[in-house]
């Protein structure tokens, strides 16, 4: 058996048909169940990832020996540049500064549900997909000019990225430099790991309340309602520090705070934070 397939057991609404799947290993204790496909399909894909075991006897690179992978499904793959690859054909008269706006949520929606998996090489290739319709795009737009003329004018040299595909937009920048809409890539986003909650950890001891405040924080951090919440909460105590009263900045950094029995929760500096705790 070289794949495995696994039914996670906190997604109850997946059900599978005892004809096309097969119990292969159980192990109760940490309720994780795997399934063999008996047809010949490739991959079972819920939710647009491919969940994959690697066993030890596999023929596999001996990093993934023993461990689950899991990736971002081929079919979401394809819908993804389907969909890319349509709004780029359609937009065939369309200038550059309005294909890119209507590329961009596209991209960044997909990017942004795959990034907490093992995507860094699919990311790559979407990123090398997109290039290769934008340039086809490009030539069909001027004919007549050659290969450097066509990257001059389409792509620019932003940041870290000598190609970027970006549009100079009509106001400048804040220090007079040419300011540029720019195309969205999948490599530029972070993957970001779950970390595993320490086993000893209690959201009902007072003792595990800071460590359960750091997690929340982070997780607010990493999802576009959560930093909306942030800013409503800095906002409303007028960006300052309600324990030390000094204003609360991205240098000085913030910890979120939740008080004992039904108040708000507070943004607080990180001292005070700790000041907060070893008071009790």
């Amino acid at each position: 058996m070289s794949r495995s397939y696994i039914i996670l057991a906190f997604l109850p609404h997946l059900h599978l048909e005892a004809q096309k799947f097969r119990i292969m290993f159980l192990e109760v204790g940490y309720l994780r169940f795997f399934f063999r496909n008996v047809q010949s399909k490739p991959f079972f894909e819920p939710l647009s990832y491919a969940v994959e075991c690697f066993h030890r006897n596999n023929v596999c690179p001996a990093k993934y020996k023993g461990k689950l992978l899991i990736k971002p499904s081929k079919s979401s793959v394809k819908s993804l540049l389907e969909k890319v690859r349509g709004i780029i054909k359609g937009g065939k008269s369309l200038n550059q500064e309005i294909l890119i706006r209507r590329l961009n949520p596209v991209i960044r929606g997909w990017v942004n549900n795959q990034r907490f998996v093992v995507s860094s090489k699919v990311f790559g290739r979407v990123d090398y997909e997109i290039y290769k319709c934008l340039w086809q795009w490009a030539k069909r737009r001027h004919k007549k000019k050659g290969r450097k003329w066509i990257a001059k004018k389409y792509w620019h040299y932003i940041g870290n990225r000598q190609w970027t595909f970006s549009a100079p937009l009509k106001s400048n920048g804040k220090d007079g430099e040419a300011a540029y809409l720019k195309l969205e890539y999948a490599t530029d986003t972070k993957i970001l790991r779950f970390q595993k909650i320490v086993a000893a950890a209690n959201p009902y001891d007072e003792y595990w309340t800071e460590y359960f405040e750091e997690r929340e924080g982070e997780k607010m951090l990493h999802s576009a309602k959560g930093r909306d919440k942030l800013l409503f909460i800095w906002k409303r105590q007028k960006r300052r520090c309600p324990v030390c009263g000094e204003t609360i900045t991205s240098e000085t950094g913030f910890k979120i705070h939740t008080p004992v029995g039904s108040k708000p929760k507070t943004m607080v500096h990180p001292s005070c934070h700790k000041q907060l705790h070893s008071l009790g």
